[in-house]
């Protein structure tokens, strides 16, 4: 598995799948590809874990989605189906957006936050997990995600940085 910025949809999570047979933690476009009901389950958990990734938390999910928010701040968390609201120009429809985003993440990452389960249960599937980031100006904070994976090696060149790792399975 690749974790990848995936901010925009053009990053570099995108391009992944063209360049290589490895399956990507999350990508925006990824929900061009799944059915509705993939799109708000499997999307929507690795949407959550991918965040919690880059340092995101319920509070900072309610804090961009709070009513008075800047709607911009919206533009990385929407859907597809969520854009019609978000760009219409009626305050209720855009209200509802936010409404969506809360519903949708909300919970998978109080989850996130409350234990490692979730997400060492995604991770746990692939033998090896390799995160691309840049160097100078980090997506990825390894203190959000040690708890579910460990970092083998790391490598820095020509401004990205790679950390080849494998998931944390508890002994049971």
């Amino acid at each position: 598995m690749v974790v990848a910025p995936a901010q925009f949809a053009d990053d570099l999570s995108s391009w992944i799948p063209l360049a290589s047979p490895a399956k990507v933690l999350y990508t925006p476009d990824g929900e061009n590809i799944l059915s509705a009901a993939s799109t708000r389950t499997e999307q929507a958990l690795r949407q959550a874990v991918y965040l919690s990734m880059t340092g995101m938390n319920l509070s900072s999910l309610n804090s961009i989605t709070a009513n008075d928010g800047p709607d911009f701040r919206l533009n990385s968390l929407v859907q597809q189906s969520d854009r019609v609201y978000q760009r219409s120009p009626l305050a209720v429809d855009r209200l509802h957006a936010r409404s969506l985003v809360r519903g949708r993440l909300g919970p998978l990452l109080a989850s996130l936050e409350a234990g490692p389960t979730l997400a060492r249960n995604l991770f746990a599937r692939y033998e090896r997990i390799i995160l691309i980031d840049a160097s100078h100006q980090h997506v990825l904070e390894p203190s959000t995600f040690s708890q579910w994976i460990t970092i083998e090696k790391a490598y820095q060149r020509n401004g990205i940085q790679v950390w080849i790792c494998h998931p944390n399975i508890p002994i049971t």
